[in-house]
């Protein structure tokens, strides 16, 4: 399940299906440490012959997105990190995970963490920086919001048993148009009573109707702005 790195890649590395793409190898500071990660090398790559990734819900302008190392995903690691402790013994969602650097600061604390996202290819890139970076293997669950996720193995395909966590996180959620309406959706099944949710956005516009959102569901946030990305966690 090797990635190529810095080159074209043959696919089937990553996918039974004929895919190809650029990576590239990026080292990124987050939670007081370096990340070596397995990126996309551009954001103008699509490679879905076969229709089925856009079938599980990425379409073409959005195929490149996950491989991307973003700077609201360092902004919530780096944020989670300083938390670290309020999370001992709990369990975290990270949904829309792309490459996974918050869950991948998380789990190298010990945090018991699931990653997540829609685009079929996430779980291999996660796979090969879990193992870049001498990190025990992250429990990937795909997810096209609303969707149950468990926190355990389940069946190889969805849907899986319904599971609630004591966190969910996610980073610069909120890019698309019904995205807030889809997340909120997703929390009503992940969340319980007692979870928190932490989000960070970069101001695309969309975070203030998620808040209202979050408020009917009975969330009060607390807010802060971490060099220009916005961080609020919402509690009830």
């Amino acid at each position: 399940m090797a990635i190529g790195v810095g080159s074209v890649s043959s696919g089937s590395h990553l996918s039974t299906t004929s895919l190809g793409f650029e990576t590239t190898q990026t080292v990124v500071t987050a939670g007081h440490r370096d990340w070596q990660l397995t990126a996309l090398a551009n954001r103008g790559q699509f490679d879905d012959p076969s229709g089925h990734h856009e079938a599980a819900g990425v379409p073409p302008a959005s195929w490149s997105l996950f491989g991307l190392v973003w700077p609201s995903a360092i902004s919530l690691a780096n944020q989670l990190h300083e938390r670290i402790d309020m999370l001992d013994g709990l369990s975290v969602l990270e949904l829309g995970c792309g490459l996974a650097l918050p869950s991948l600061v998380l789990a190298s604390n010990q945090v018991n963490v699931v990653a997540s996202d829609m685009h079929p290819l996430a779980a291999n890139f996660l796979a090969q920086n879990c193992r870049s970076n001498h990190v025990a293997g992250i429990p990937f669950r795909p997810c096209l919001w609303p969707s149950p996720i468990s926190d355990r193995d389940g069946p190889s395909d969805p849907p899986y048993p319904s599971h609630t966590f004591d966190w969910i996180v996610g980073s610069d959620l909120l890019y698309e148009t019904g995205q807030p309406e889809h997340l909120l959706s997703q929390i009503k099944l992940s969340a319980h009573e007692q979870t928190h949710m932490m989000i960070t956005d970069p101001g695309r516009g969309k975070l203030g109707r998620f808040e209202r959102g979050m408020s009917t569901l009975g969330f009060s946030p607390a807010s802060g702005n971490d060099n220009g990305i916005r961080w609020r966690i919402f509690t009830r």
